[in-house]
């Protein structure tokens, strides 16, 4: 322990902004000024003896132990001389700046989404199981096990175990009067009903912790506390949903045994939850960190930015983005415009659209259309393009966005030059099982990518996974060849791997696969072309393969490579109408945030894309965008 003379603490430290308040005092960031290190810093004033004694008691434990999943000590400290009533103490602690399950639990109740995904439910499930499981190893019990104390990195790639104010050695409390500590909520039926602590309380905690997470509700629920315990003590928990996976409602469900006896143990939850090392990864930029969390949007009016539309373009694309437009909190069809204006008047009849504009122009002069979609064909997309921005409208222009790689450079300079947003619509960039994949690629899991394969007969649809899944990585070499009965290109990046695309015929049944092929694994996205909503993640780790050998031990010793499949539903109405749904909300809550772009497809890979375009099309008889 340091003990430190009053000023001595801003010596070492420097303290900024506030990253939480409770009851036990404040947490800062911080800066350990020699090393730079950031930190997280713990201030408790002295004048609460007991919030003081349960700070040394967290800060000796924490000190001590060295563990991946609980929050680190590095030291503590007092300021000021004792007897002061102004004495503080300080905590060094690892910094944890993603915030706590709660507030994350809070944020998507708000935000009336769904319930996370099975790999972050596993992934919080086997990360605190283990963490448990070693604070039990070290005759310690927690007690206090909930969302709240459970801590993430901004990347989300480390959770942590915190606050062990309330924590105690097991052999103290043997003679010890029964107390039931921690929020209702959690509490255990054997300590509502005046047993013990012991370890399987903490398993029972972590039971609430997860089924809230699989479930986005509490096992049990009532109006006051006397009733909640009396569910706790007599009633089956609230059912999971239909479409939790089998090894995360045993885990949940086991921990959540009333019989203390026969309750999971926190290491058999992270035995059973551990193997997905898939999830641990790629859930970090996928529904674990939803769109509204990553721009900081945690107001429920931030959630339905609203937003009048103005459709250009009375076509079945139109139509189906006015459906996917129904469900999105915020969005107002208020305007529709078409060559032939009656069409315009029969397609406002059909979607609800408040009017229809005699023009185009019309339409974008007018001052109660915020946004305009154009769905009209590419040789349009410019003029209509720039037209809505010099009337100061954000556009969302379908794909791709121009003919040209010069023209998309003119189109985005205006909207720049406007201060409005331009976004081509390349919806399937917005679905969870692609950016699930997208963050696996990024994260390594399935090692350097070798080559992508996709198909589809627009060129722009399959082309988009080539510079998605290889990066920043530009292509070296582009080779295409093709006419109206079908197409493919080659797009070759440097010694690091190649693009296979082709574009078959729309009279062709396509089946709409793409693979991306590592020195890990692969991944593959099943009918990514209309709504991708099912993600296969396949390694064959570095250990399934013998490099002396020059073959694969997994098929010499019989043992199978690894593999996690992981399912994300599609919006209702299923299929091709409501599947832009996830792309029409992003770009509400984009704009909410006061961004110009969506971080899912931003203007850079749109001008990649273009560039890559002109380039295949000139192999090409009769270019099919």
């Amino acid at each position: 322990m340091l003990v430190a003379r009053s000023g001595e603490v801003k010596a070492a430290y420097e303290t900024s902004k506030v990253m939480g308040r409770g009851s036990f005092g404040i947490i800062y960031h911080g800066e350990e000024l020699q090393s730079k290190k950031r930190v997280a810093m713990k201030v408790v004033p002295c004048r609460r003896k007991n919030a003081v004694q349960e700070a040394e008691t967290e800060a000796r434990l924490l000190m001590s132990w060295n563990h991946p999943h609980v929050l680190r000590c590095h030291e503590y400290f007092f300021e000021g001389p004792e007897g002061d009533a102004n004495r503080k103490l300080w905590l060094v602690l690892d910094l944890m700046d993603g915030g706590d399950l709660n507030r994350l639990y809070e944020q998507r109740r708000q935000a009336l989404q769904g319930p996370w995904e099975a790999s972050f439910v596993r992934y919080v499930i086997s990360s605190i199981g283990s963490a448990l499981d070693f604070v039990h190893s070290k005759g310690v019990l927690h007690r206090d096990v909930k969302c709240a104390n459970v801590l993430l990195s901004s990347n989300f790639e480390r959770i942590c175990l915190a606050d062990f104010g309330l924590a105690c050695p097991m052999d103290a409390l043997e003679d010890a009067p029964q107390v039931a500590l921690g929020t209702p909520s959690y509490l255990p039926p054997e300590i509502i009903c005046g047993r013990p602590h012991s370890p399987a309380a903490d398993a029972w905690c972590l039971g609430v912790v997860s089924f809230k997470l699989a479930a986005l509700r509490k096992p049990f629920e009532a109006r006051d506390d006397l009733t909640l315990t009396m569910k706790i003590v007599k009633d089956a928990p609230n059912e999971l949903p239909k479409d939790t996976p089998a090894d995360v409602a045993c885990a949940v469900l086991g921990l959540l045994n009333k019989d203390q006896q026969k309750r999971l143990r926190p290491a058999e939850a992270y035995e059973m939850t551990h193997v997905s090392s898939i999830a641990r990864k790629s859930f970090v930029r996928s529904m674990a960190t939803p769109l509204d969390i990553r721009l900081g949007l945690t107001k429920p009016q931030d959630v339905a930015h609203k937003l009048r539309w103005g459709i250009i373009g009375c076509g079945p694309i139109s139509a189906d983005w006015c459906k996917s437009l129904k469900d999105v909190p915020g969005a107002e069809l208020k305007s529709c415009a078409a060559r032939d204006v009656q069409k315009a008047k029969q397609f406002a009849g059909e979607h609800g659209i408040s009017k229809a504009a005699a023009s185009y122009k019309e339409l974008v002069e007018d001052p109660e259309v915020d946004i305009v979609y154009i769905g009209t064909i590419t040789p349009l997309h410019k003029e209509q393009t720039l037209m809505a921005i010099a009337a100061g409208k954000h556009v969302l222009c379908e794909k791709p966005i121009a003919t040209s790689l010069t023209d998309a450079e003119e189109m985005y300079a205006a909207a720049e030059a406007k201060g409005v947003a331009l976004i081509e619509g390349l919806w399937t960039r917005y679905f969870p099982a692609v950016e699930h994949a997208r963050a696996a690629v990024e994260l390594g899991v399935i090692g350097e990518v070798q080559m992508v394969q996709a198909d589809f007969p627009e060129i722009c649809y399959a082309l988009q996974y080539a510079p998605l899944f290889f990066g920043s990585t530009e292509a070296t070499q582009v080779a295409s060849a093709g006419g109206p009965s079908g197409a493919g290109a080659v797009l070759r990046y440097g010694n690091q791997g190649a693009a296979v695309l082709s574009f078959p015929s729309w009279r062709c049944e396509v089946p709409e696969v793409c693979e991306v092929i590592g020195t890990k694994g692969r991944i593959t996205l099943d009918d990514w072309g209309a709504h991708p909503s099912r993600v296969t993640i396949r390694l064959t780790t570095e250990q399934c393969w013998d490099e002396a050998q020059g073959h694969t031990a997994t098929a010499q010793n019989g043992v199978r490579p690894h593999t996690e499949q992981v399912t994300y539903p599609v919006p209702e109405p299923a299929g091709l109408p409501a599947a832009g749904w996830h792309f029409a909300e992003a770009i509400h809550r984009c704009l909410a945030a006061g961004l110009k772009e969506c971080p899912q497809f931003t203007k850079a890979e749109s001008l990649r894309i273009q560039r890559l375009l002109d380039e295949i099309e000139k192999g090409i008889t009769e270019p099919c965008r």
